[in-house]
């Protein structure tokens, strides 16, 4: 089944079609000892194209990637239900629902610019979504633990058939996780240029946006992966997918995370990579 990205709307659902033979959905004991990678951190940056200090927290990403290069994801999330979100130009309307219901599911939060980092309350927060001032810090916390799982994600295109990609993720468990994990697949697209506040209250016509959340393959609270999966526990999925005309495929990301989902949403693993 071949179904289109949207812009704005309802998330769009890419699971697989059981009469499609050629994806692949199984799940099966390694023969041998899965060994712990890396771990990654999600940074879910909540922002707006009307909000002044967020530039702020896109340049806070960047430094936090340049000191941890290559261990974290961002996410640059646009919402329906923040008058700051509300775009410039109907050519430049960043805002998903699907967003929205990621920022309704984390708590939202007072005020623009707001991050979950690892979608976990920590230690000392009452909210999950915390001050640009607090990011560094989180992300080193997190980047100190050891991810029960890991994630391998690849994208290929679909020959002969335009804007069509594969997208498989393969988890495999180090350690045995007791409760019902979670997967959750976004596109997000950079190097949109369009209207953006600025600190100085100046309208920058020229601001070149990053990582922006353009469409979920899941469920925005995630899609059931496994309940308590064991040591040595492997899944594959494979998605097919047509993205939006609107969209430069050599400009998106594919981003994959595991995690709970319920009343907490923690992130056990993030991993990204081009579509094209």
């Amino acid at each position: 089944m071949w179904m289109s990205c949207s812009e704005i709307g309802p998330y769009i659902n890419f699971k697989p079609d059981i009469a499609d033979t050629n994806l692949v959905d199984t799940s099966y004991i390694a023969s041998q000892d899965v060994i712990a990678l890396p771990k990654k951190v999600l940074i879910s940056d909540f922002t707006g194209v009307r909000c002044p200090n967020c530039p702020k927290a896109s340049l806070k990403i960047h430094e936090i990637d340049s000191i941890y290069p290559n261990r974290t994801v961002a996410l640059a999330i646009h919402m329906f239900d923040n008058p700051l979100a509300m775009p410039y130009s109907t050519d430049a309307d960043y805002r998903t629902t699907a967003g929205t219901q990621i920022y309704n599911n984390l708590g939202k939060s007072l005020g623009l610019p707001s991050g979950g980092i690892n979608q976990k309350k920590h230690p000392s927060e009452t909210n999950i979504l915390v001050n640009i001032d607090k990011w560094l810090t989180y992300t080193q916390l997190e980047l100190i633990e050891t991810s029960p799982v890991n994630i391998t994600l690849s994208s290929k295109a679909v020959s002969g058939q335009n804007k069509t990609y594969i997208i498989q993720v393969k988890a495999e468990y180090s350690k045995s996780v007791s409760g019902a994990n979670y997967l959750s697949i976004c596109l997000s697209e950079s190097g949109m240029v369009s209207f953006q506040k600025l600190p100085t209250g100046e309208i920058d016509s020229f601001y070149k946006h990053k990582h922006v959340l353009r469409s979920m393959l899941t469920n925005p609270a995630g899609d059931l992966l496994f309940n308590s999966p064991e040591k040595n526990r492997v899944i594959i999925k494979e998605y097919k997918i047509v993205v939006s005309d609107k969209w430069k495929e050599d400009k998106i990301e594919v981003i994959a995370y595991i995690h709970k989902s319920g009343l907490e949403f923690d992130v056990f693993q993030v991993e990204k990579t081009a579509l094209k």
